[in-house]
């Protein structure tokens, strides 16, 4: 049977997964020491927080089909939020999130679709590939030096800056890689004792330097403190990539502040963290790339636009490519 390698356990790499384990022996290798990439939540104390993904929408039928049992065993829920878009200060439009389209979430947190996708994979954590190896077949090198293969195909779904450090000089297609420009985010995660008296749920900003503002506290399944989780923008966040985590954390505070008129920097929690590839604009070109004749590939939501559903169709096309096309062994 052919041996498969996947770098990344996100939702591009779990979905390719699922794809093609009935006709290969897939492993697939996580640097961090959990599933789902950025569809992540991170627990403290009593306080949990969404802190990458806020929601997902479907537009396809492939992924609405690929939700369908998510939904039927509880672990992808409705978000019915209040929804309000403020232009500085201002609140400047409001409705409630129905139907169109439908906005979905983890539950009981986002971290949940990652472990419900992960039953039944080899997935390999905190186990941070830097290199590939070619002696004959594929093998992986990890950042402690250690080899680990050998595999017939090697297929990257890591970020586009790591899979482009990844790939060898002969794959074909790196200058398309090249293009691929991801933006950073940082996200601020505030926990309370006392919830604030805020009358909305979920906040896009414009005219500061947070785009973000929700209460992860008002989504389905949700349970302990009350929390709010706000972004920056990705213009902000890359101007700023190095600096100190607390004058991250205050300046941010700050613009919170500014836009709903309560202080918040003494909230009972707070911490930071940084996605240094957090976005990706809506781009033309291919969804997946593969080269059948050194059996590599490379796939993830930065082939096509920045969303949960761009993750899963390049990994489907590609799965679907792969297994239209008799994977060979090397």
């Amino acid at each position: 049977m052919v041996d498969i390698a996947i770098i990344g356990a996100g939702i591009a790499g779990l979905t390719l997964a699922h794809k093609l384990k009935n006709v290969a022996k897939v492993g697939v290798f996580e640097k961090a020491q959990s599933v789902g990439g950025r569809m992540r939540s991170r627990q403290y104390g009593d306080f949990s927080f969404d802190h990458g993904t806020q929601f997902f929408t479907v537009r396809t039928k492939h992924f609405s089909d690929f939700l369908r049992p998510l939904k039927d065993d509880g672990v992808v829920d409705i978000w019915r939020g209040r929804f309000v878009e403020f232009h500085g200060n201002q609140i400047h439009s409001r409705r409630i999130w129905d139907n169109d389209p439908i906005h979905y979430v983890g539950s009981p947190n986002m971290h949940a679709i990652g472990y419900h996708l992960a039953k039944g994979l080899d997935i390999f954590l905190d186990n941070a590939i830097v290199q590939l190896k070619w002696d004959g077949k594929w093998f992986l090198v990890d950042s402690n030096g250690q080899e680990q293969g050998p595999f017939d195909w090697v297929i990257s779904t890591v970020p586009s800056p790591l899979t482009r450090s990844l790939l060898p000089a002969s794959f074909p297609y790196l200058s398309s890689i090249d293009a691929c420009q991801m933006s950073s985010c940082y996200s601020l995660m505030l926990g309370f004792r006392e919830p604030l008296p805020l009358n909305f749920d979920a906040a896009l900003i414009k005219g500061k330097d947070i785009s973000w503002l929700s209460v992860n506290a008002s989504k389905p399944g949700r349970e302990g403190g009350y929390t709010i989780l706000v972004h920056s923008t990705n213009k902000w966040s890359d101007a700023h990539p190095k600096d100190d985590d607390q004058a991250v954390m205050d300046y941010l505070c700050a613009q919170v502040q500014e836009v709903i008129g309560h202080d918040v920097i003494n909230a009972d929690c707070m911490q930071l963290k940084h996605w240094p590839h957090a976005n990706m604009k809506k781009r033309q070109g291919e969804k997946y790339y593969l080269d059948r004749n050194r059996c590599l590939a490379a796939c993830g939501d930065w082939c096509i636009q920045g969303r949960v559903e761009a993750a899963f169709l390049s990994a489907y096309y590609l799965a679907e490519a792969m297994c239209q096309a008799d994977l060979k062994t090397l």
